[in-house]
């Protein structure tokens, strides 16, 4: 009997024991996963009036973001304002949201060149109304082959500490003044076109979409794969080399002029300025922007000739 309580005892005590180191480890565990805050940027986007940015993008130069009314502009540096796309707008706060701290990466200074939150991250400062409610130092990416996922690191500007999370913080903010621009040049569903007009200093011509054939000005048959290919390439056509300093209200008498008939957008108007200082494209979509003709062969690829569209004989 004695034999018996003893091992009974010894068992409840075993089971005690247990129950006490894994209410440790429980506690501890939980501990841990709370030595850092879950949330470290806390800020109202329609109440922003600035972000301050400095990328690896620029070597680390400002680049100035603004709330101008309803819309933001960035700062070209050179006295000239650019529209930024809402798109590009809420990506920013989206990435600026985002930044929750996963774990923690590291405590110490001595380890912020390893994870890239010194003087080779890309700094990010917002306001509100003037003052300062966001300052953060965002570092390096890894990429894991394995699960196909990416690991950022940051950290806040006062702080030592560096965080990891999951995503790619670096791709949001690591541009330059003209990454945040408005780079469209043409946007159209190429089903929906339905008529084409080119004008060139020495010449002219049009075609035109009948039922399921195109046809040229003289009601020539075209090779519709060749148009098809044309439309697909120019469908959502970009620039890639800003122009700026372009008083783009007062023009007039372009080189060359292509005018895109839809049943659903209206005309769009691309026109080509070449004989001038500095020759540049400009569209009705985006007419605030130039873009560089010869960058990215944007003449090439919209001012082609009438024989382009011709089928076999």
């Amino acid at each position: 009997m004695s034999n018996q309580l003893s091992n009974k005892h010894l068992f409840l005590l075993l089971v005690l024991c247990l129950s006490v180191i894994t209410g440790y480890k429980l506690l501890q565990k939980d501990k841990d996963s709370r030595s850092f805050p879950t949330k470290v940027i806390d800020i109202d986007s329609s109440m922003v009036s600035e972000v301050f940015i400095y990328p690896k993008a620029t070597q680390y130069q400002e680049v100035k973001l603004l709330k101008k009314g309803k819309g933001w502009k960035v700062d070209l540096g050179n006295g000239e304002n650019a529209a930024i796309p809402n798109s590009k707008i809420e990506g920013l706060f989206q990435g600026l949201l985002s930044i929750n701290p996963e774990r923690l990466a590291a405590t110490r200074r001595n380890k912020w060149k390893e994870f890239e939150v010194d003087s080779l991250g890309t700094r990010v400062r917002v306001f509100q109304g003037g003052q300062l409610v966001a300052d953060v130092v965002i570092g390096r990416f890894s990429f894991n082959q394995q699960t196909r996922s990416a690991t950022s690191y940051f950290r806040l500007f006062n702080d030592s500490n560096v965080y990891a999370l999951n995503g790619f913080l670096e791709f949001t903010f690591n541009q330059n003044r003209n990454g945040w621009r408005d780079n469209t040049l043409i946007n159209f569903d190429k089903n929906s076109v339905l008529q084409l007009n080119f004008v060139y200093s020495d010449s002219s011509y049009s075609i035109a979409k009948k039922e399921n054939a195109w046809l040229s000005g003289e009601g020539n048959r075209l090779d519709s794969l060749k148009v098809d290919e044309y439309l697909t390439s120019l469908a959502n056509l970009k620039g890639s080399e800003f122009v700026n300093g372009i008083d783009t209200e007062h023009l007039s008498n372009p080189s060359f002029s292509l005018r895109i008939e839809t049943f659903d957008s209206g005309t769009i108007k691309v026109d080509g300025y070449v004989d001038v200082t500095q020759p540049f494209i400009v569209s009705n979509l985006n007419p605030s922007s130039c873009f560089d003709p010869t960058s990215g062969n944007l003449i090439k690829k919209l001012f082609v000739g009438k024989g382009s569209f011709q089928g076999l004989p």
